[in-house]
């Protein structure tokens, strides 16, 4: 059941898995809303302290550059900075949607060894190496993050 909606998407929590998952909506949105979206998410990791995120694109369009460009450099860091640490992302069937968070997504990954990202074709296979990947020892601890 989905604890937070708006037009950019859902956010539910896996409780026994301790992941968080955003369902992202099949429309071109304002930045805003996908802002509004990904706070309540960084605000959920926080709360829960899980280091676990599913993200469902579904056939979500592409994010503008400026929305693409928050998200690498201020939304990213801060959700590291809180926790984050596994990333499963099953594709969108949008072609440049696909494009835009494969290089997104890479792009953060060759500046930070965190968070580290798989992209998947189908939900069960990212669900299940979402819960077969292990949080190493060393791995920072989480902290609360004011924004």
């Amino acid at each position: 059941m989905a604890f937070f909606e708006n037009a950019a998407g859902s956010l539910s929590e896996h409780t026994a898995e301790k992941y968080l998952r955003l369902d992202w909506r099949d429309d071109y949105l304002p930045d805003e809303r996908i802002k509004e979206l990904m706070e309540q998410l960084l605000l959920a990791l926080q709360h829960r302290q899980w280091r676990k995120i599913l993200f469902h694109q579904n056939s979500r369009g592409t994010l503008s550059v400026a929305a693409s460009a928050w998200v690498s450099v201020d939304w990213l860091p801060r959700a590291v900075h809180a926790g984050y640490y596994y990333g499963a992302i099953i594709l969108s069937r949008d072609m440049l949607t696909r494009l835009d968070t494969t290089a997104v997504g890479n792009d953060y990954s060759r500046r930070r060894h965190l968070p580290v990202y798989r992209f998947f074709e189908q939900e069960a296979e990212a669900v299940d190496w979402l819960l077969a990947a292990q949080v190493p020892n060393h791995a920072p601890k989480t902290r609360h993050v004011k924004h």
